[in-house]
């Protein structure tokens, strides 16, 4: 008996697409070349096939304490202004609310597990209406209930909060970086309108992606830290609210819209995606462009940093799911999803691949693919085969005339 292989860490990630579907990708760590879709999760109010039930934002929570702790919870935000909290690997749905309301498209959801049974989740629409709900997952089944809600300066087209959902930033077409206080549901602090130009016109703001540095202090973050800006007017700004209301940093990226942003879990750089398909890295040392990550064709919806891996996912409009490796910035593999891709998130849940015997008969996908050449061979010996067979026969019926 052959000796048996350790099995490998998966690698997971979930992807969201327009029609609200949820897929999964799945590769061993170290073989992501090897990685494809295994699952597909329909959205549970449908059978899915419909732009209403797009999946529009997505937040990632894990728990590490007792049973429940391989299991991850996705909180969901749909096109439709619904709310969903599902299980990241077998697409069950563990909580859910009903339409916000207006039925606006939801721009920004946070999940945030106290323990491994209970929740709270924070959401934006586009209108700026915030809303704080809280549930357990011992309830079966489980129906968000809303401790909170509170008006937020509108339109809203992006949102993010803190880990401990203490502070919200939003941003949006005509509208500056505002930061508000989940819990006193008051404006904490706000950007200042852009100087106007040397002809005296007032540039309108426009916010179209953000991003709190992940340094793992909320306060230096939010009151202390920087937070950053993608704007449509191509440009990357770095704002430090202890320094004032104006940024400490710009940069000009490339010619398209900034439409995605992802900081490294080190806190010293971000990945940045634009309309026209770029993703570089930007470093905050010397605040400029220090790399660029190729294999995109279209705009890039969103990015997301493996916490522990040198990896990072992206998916866009040329409906891909692709895995660059950072410290090497090269496209390590891509993967069809077949509709648009919105939103995507590691999946941290631990599942590993199933071991394999040495000298073991392949099976699945392992079996080896033979060659054209050897499949024109194995074509011509079944026709050479049938003409013996055929012969053989008419040779029979002769002889019994």
């Amino acid at each position: 008996m052959g000796s048996v292989e350790t099995a490998a860490r998966m690698v997971r990630v979930l992807a969201g697409d327009e029609l609200g579907f949820m897929k999964v990708v799945e590769g061993a760590e170290g073989e992501l070349t090897t990685a494809k879709m295994i699952a597909r999760f329909t959205p549970p109010i449908g059978n899915g096939g419909n732009r209403a039930y797009g999946l529009e934002s997505m937040s990632m929570a894990m728990c590490h304490n007792g049973d429940v702790g391989s299991r991850s919870a996705v909180g969901v935000g749909r096109t439709d202004g619904s709310l969903q909290i599902i299980d990241g690997l077998t697409g069950e749905m563990l909580a859910e609310c009903g339409k916000a309301k207006g039925k606006y498209p939801v721009k920004g959801v946070h999940v945030l597990r106290d323990t491994c049974d209970s929740f709270k989740m924070l959401s934006c629409t586009q209108p700026g209406l915030m809303q704080m709900h809280t549930g357990s997952f011992l309830d079966k089944p489980c129906t968000m209930v809303e401790t909170m809600s509170f008006q937020a300066a509108a339109p809203v087209d992006c949102m993010r909060a803190t880990r401990q959902l203490g502070t919200a930033a939003v941003g949006g077409d005509g509208r500056v970086l505002a930061l508000w206080d989940v819990e006193t549901q008051k404006l904490k602090w706000r950007a200042k309108v852009p100087d106007p130009d040397f002809l005296g016109l007032k540039p309108k703001p426009n916010v179209s992606s953000l991003a709190f540095l992940d340094t793992g202090d909320d306060r230096k973050v939010l009151v202390g830290g920087p937070g950053q800006v993608g704007t449509s007017n191509h440009t990357v700004m770095l704002f430090d609210t202890s320094a004032g209301m104006r940024p400490v940093q710009q940069m000009n990226f490339s010619e398209g819209t900034v439409t995605a942003l992802a900081p490294n879990p080190m806190g010293t750089g971000a990945y940045v995606g634009d309309a026209r398909g770029k993703l570089a890295f930007l470093d905050f040392k010397k605040f400029q462009i220090n790399g660029v990550l190729k294999g995109s064709a279209s705009s890039i919806r969103s990015i997301v940093h493996h916490p522990t891996l040198p990896l990072i996912a992206s998916t866009g409009l040329d409906r891909f799911v692709r895995f660059h490796e950072t410290s090497k910035r090269t496209l390590v593999h891509s993967v069809y999803l077949k509709q648009v891709g919105y939103a995507v998130a590691f999946d941290l849940t631990e599942v590993e691949q199933a071991p394999k015997e040495d000298g073991a008969a392949p099976k699945g996908d392992d079996v080896p693919r033979k060659s054209k050449k050897n499949r024109k061979a194995d074509v011509t010996n079944r026709d050479e085969n049938t003409k013996k067979k055929l012969k053989k026969k008419r040779k029979t019926e002769e002889s019994m005339e």
